[in-house]
C-alpha cells in the first residue's frame, strides 16, 4: 500500500480543523457581540443626562451697545447708552463701566473733556490689531439726545486706552458716520454735512498714515436724490479693496452694493441679486464677500437671505434661505467657519453655523426673547466669538482649527 503524500496529510490536516472550527465559531461570534453590545449599553447607560453645553452662553444684558471693539479675549469698548457714552470691560464683556482713558489736549480741537467716557456724542470705537480707533458725531443722531453741535472727531489709542489723541477733526456740524480700517495705517472716514442721519452729500475721507494726514476721495458719489438715504457699513480687506452697502428708504426700502479695487478712489455698483434690504456684510480676503438681509417678502413677512461672491463682489450666488426671519449679521473666520444671526419682527430668533464655507448650515442658539429683536454684530475676542444686538451679549469658544 501507498504512503500518502506530505501535501495531502497537510491538506487533510486543514480540512479537519477547519470542520471542527465550524462547530464552535458561529456560538463564539455570537457571545463576543452579544458582550460588544452588553458594554456597550452599560458605557451608555453611564452618559444618560449628561446632554453636551451648547455652544453659546448668555454673558449677560449690556447697556444700549451700537458699537464694539476688543484687543483680546479680556479687554474691550463700546459706544452705549444711546450715543452718550464710552465703556470698557476687562472681563470679556460680562461686566461694563465708564472708560477712564485719557485725552491728549489738542490745540486745533479746542477744550476737550479729560477722558473718553466725558465725550460727547460717541459714534464708533475699532480695533485693528492692539490700535484702538474712536469717532464722536459733530450733532446728535436720531434718537439721541440732543446735544450742540461739536467737532466731530477721529481718536486713536495705541497703549490700550491709557491715553488717545485726535486725529481728524471734521468742520462744525459735520459728522463721521462710518469709521473703516484694513490695518493701523490704511483708515477711511465716511462723512457727512450736518446731521448723521440726514440725506447726503456725503465724502470719503483716506489716509494711509495711521491718520496722520487725510485725502479727500472725489470718486465716492453723492446720494441725494429723493427719499432719505443712509450709509451703511463700509469695509476694506486691505489697502485697495473694499465694499459698501447703501440702503435707501423711498416708499420701499432697497440696497446698492458697491466696490473699490484702488482704495475708495472709484466705485463699481454691481447686480447684487435676491437681497432687497442688505442689513450686514462679511468678507474674508479680497475675494470672498457675504451679504445677509431681506429678500422678498411672502405674506408681509420677511424672508431672510445669504448671498456669496467668490470673486471679490462681481458675481452671487444665494448660499441660504431663513423664512419669516431677517438675517441681521455675518461674520466668517476662515474659508470653512462662519455665522450667522437671524431676528424677527416679533422677537426672537436664532444664531447659525456652517463648517463648509456657507453651503449648509445648523442651528446653534434660538430663544422667543421680545429683546432679540434689532440689528445684530459680531466681535471676535481672542479665542471667542461674541455676539450682540446691544441689549444680549453672547459668547461661544471658536473651534480649535480656527487661526
Amino acid at each position: 500500500m501507498a504512503l500518502p503524500s506530505p501535501r495531502s496529510v497537510i491538506v487533510a490536516h486543514r480540512d479537519c480543523l477547519m470542520a471542527r472550527h465550524a462547530r464552535w465559531l458561529p456560538g463564539r461570534c455570537l457571545a463576543i457581540v452579544a458582550f460588544v453590545l452588553l458594554a456597550g449599553t452599560l458605557l451608555g447607560c453611564g452618559q444618560v443626562g449628561a446632554a453636551p453645553a451648547p455652544p453659546w452662553q448668555l454673558l449677560g444684558h449690556s447697556d444700549d451697545l451700537s458699537s464694539l471693539a476688543f484687543r483680546d479675549a479680556s479687554h474691550g469698548w463700546a459706544v452705549g447708552s444711546g450715543h452718550a457714552t464710552f465703556l470698557e470691560t476687562s472681563d470679556g464683556g460680562r461686566t461694563w463701566r465708564s472708560a477712564q482713558g485719557r485725552i491728549t489736549p489738542d490745540t486745533k480741537v479746542g477744550s476737550l473733556p479729560a477722558t473718553l467716557a466725558s465725550l460727547a456724542l460717541p459714534a464708533q470705537v475699532l480695533s485693528a490689531g492692539h490700535t484702538l480707533f474712536a469717532t464722536t458725531y459733530g450733532r446728535a443722531p436720531s434718537g439721541a439726545a440732543a446735544t450742540a453741535a461739536t467737532p466731530s472727531l477721529v481718536l486713536r489709542s495705541d497703549d490700550g486706552n491709557a491715553s488717545w489723541h485726535v486725529l481728524l477733526s471734521l468742520a462744525r456740524g459735520d459728522s463721521v458716520i462710518y469709521l473703516a480700517a484694513s490695518d493701523a495705517r490704511h483708515l477711511w472716514a465716511l462723512c457727512a454735512p450736518g446731521r448723521p442721519d440726514a440725506p447726503g452729500p456725503t465724502y470719503l475721507l483716506r489716509s494711509t498714515d495711521g491718520g496722520q494726514r487725510w485725502t479727500r476721495l472725489a470718486g465716492y458719489g453723492v446720494f441725494t436724490a429723493g427719499g432719505i438715504g443712509i450709509q451703511t457699513p463700509l469695509l476694506f480687506a486691505d489697502a485697495r479693496h473694499g465694499w459698501s452697502l447703501y440702503r435707501r428708504y423711498e416708499g420701499a426700502a432697497w440696497s446698492v452694493f458697491r466696490r473699490t479695487t484702488d482704495g475708495g478712489a472709484s466705485w463699481q455698483r454691481n447686480a447684487q441679486p435676491q437681497v432687497e434690504l442688505s442689513r450686514c456684510l462679511a468678507a474674508l480676503g479680497a475675494s470672498r464677500i457675504w451679504v445677509g438681509g431681506d429678500g422678498r417678502s411672502v405674506a408681509g413677512k420677511p424672508v431672510g437671505v445669504l448671498v456669496s461672491s467668490s470673486d471679490g463682489g462681481r458675481t452671487w450666488r444665494r448660499e441660504a434661505n431663513f423664512p419669516d426671519a431677517s438675517v441681521s449679521a455675518v461674520s466668517f473666520v476662515d474659508a470653512s467657519d462662519g455665522w450667522l444671526v437671524t431676528s424677527r419682527p416679533e422677537g426672537g430668533g436664532a444664531i447659525y453655523a456652517t463648517r463648509d464655507g456657507g453651503r449648509t448650515w445648523r442651528r446653534e442658539l434660538s430663544s422667543s426673547a421680545d429683546e432679540w429683536r434689532g440689528q445684530w454684530m459680531f466681535q471676535r475676542a481672542g479665542r471667542r466669538l461674541l455676539a450682540s444686538n446691544g441689549f444680549l451679549f453672547y459668547a461661544r469658544s471658536l473651534p480649535h482649527m480656527v487661526p
